[in-house]
């Protein structure tokens, strides 16, 4: 057994999964690596949810962060801009 307990923790947002798209959702998610178990914790609106692995070796960790608001405003943009171009037409 290791003698040296380190414990990382990382928190943020939980995500929801439709298709292959990540919708953000309300709530804190938290992720720990304690020893040779990882544990997690969700809680988004009156759910909590608690998850233990137990895992051999961790080679990397890898966070992701989705800029989706910029996405949602360029994709605003191109709608007004369209709804613009087929006002100033001669079909009206």
């Amino acid at each position: 057994m290791r003698t040296n307990q380190q414990v990382v923790e990382i928190t943020g947002a939980p995500a929801q999964v439709w298709g292959n798209i990540l919708v953000p959702a309300r709530g804190t998610i938290i992720v720990k690596v304690t020893g040779d178990t990882l544990v997690g914790t969700a809680k988004t609106g009156l759910e909590k949810r608690d998850t233990w692995i137990r895992i051999q070796n961790i080679d990397s960790v890898e966070t992701l962060e989705a800029p989706i608001y910029a996405l949602l405003g360029f994709g605003g943009f191109l709608a007004f801009s369209a709804l613009g171009a087929f006002s100033n037409s001669s079909v009206l």
